[in-house]
């Protein structure tokens, strides 16, 4: 696939990149926590990406490295797929458009110490595991806190509801992260305490070689934890 063979429309070449924007709009379209999107917001996510994509996939077309190509390529083609659709996406097809925007945003402006021939999938992943959503607002704000503090950007907010004796495999939004993981889509993971996820102390070892085998690295709000993932021996 190549930018000349895009059709985007007889005017997206001369519209301006606002990368800032972009990425607002795929925070709102990607964030699990925001909850049922009203018609009317949806729609106007879905007009915001439609735009965006006019004129990112050509872009990121012109960009491609022989590192990049086949990331850039598959992300072009379900994107230019999606925008086949009538307007009026579901909310798993917004998503998806949201996912393939972030990959293409993230090639040409790839976030901070990461060069674009790396890591064009770069996510970093906020994680929750509550008995309840009364203090989910709050937690999820600390953890938005320790990210700016880190200064490393957030794309997506899980959160599962539940006990932390809960093992990881019943949690539904674990193993959507488990999978990003294992695909290498992740390479952040802030989560308030260790014990969210890891329940048993023998446990520990294991999984933070596990997440260091996938390059992420984890980020506790919580004092249980100040290693990284890789260093776990």
């Amino acid at each position: 696939m190549t930018a000349a063979s895009v059709n985007v429309g007889p005017f997206a070449r001369d519209l301006p990149l606002d990368l800032s924007t972009m990425r607002q709009t795929i925070g709102k379209v990607l964030a699990s926590d925001a909850g049922p999107l009203q018609r009317e917001q949806g729609d106007d996510l879905e007009r915001l990406m439609r735009g965006h994509l006019a004129v990112v996939i050509p872009e990121a077309l012109g960009r491609r490295t022989a590192v990049t190509a086949s990331t850039v390529d598959r992300a072009a083609a379900g994107a230019v797929s999606l925008l086949k659709f009538p307007f009026g996406l579901t909310t798993m097809q917004r998503k998806a458009m949201g996912s393939v925007l972030q990959v293409l945003v993230n090639v040409i402006d790839p976030p901070r110490g990461i060069s674009p021939s790396s890591r064009p999938q770069l996510t970093t992943i906020l994680y929750t595991l509550l008995h309840g959503n009364a203090v989910l607002e709050e937690v999820m704000r600390g953890l938005r806190n320790l990210a700016r503090d880190k200064d490393i950007p957030v794309y997506r907010t899980v959160h599962d509801s539940g006990m932390i004796t809960t093992p990881r495999r019943y949690r539904p939004g674990w193993r959507q992260i488990d999978d990003l993981i294992t695909r290498r889509r992740i390479n952040h993971l802030v989560v308030p305490s260790l014990k969210q996820i890891v329940y048993l102390g023998e446990e520990e070892p294991g999984f933070l070689r596990w997440l260091g085998r996938h390059g992420v690295e984890l980020h506790c709000a919580g004092a249980d934890h100040s290693q990284r993932a890789g260093e776990a021996r």
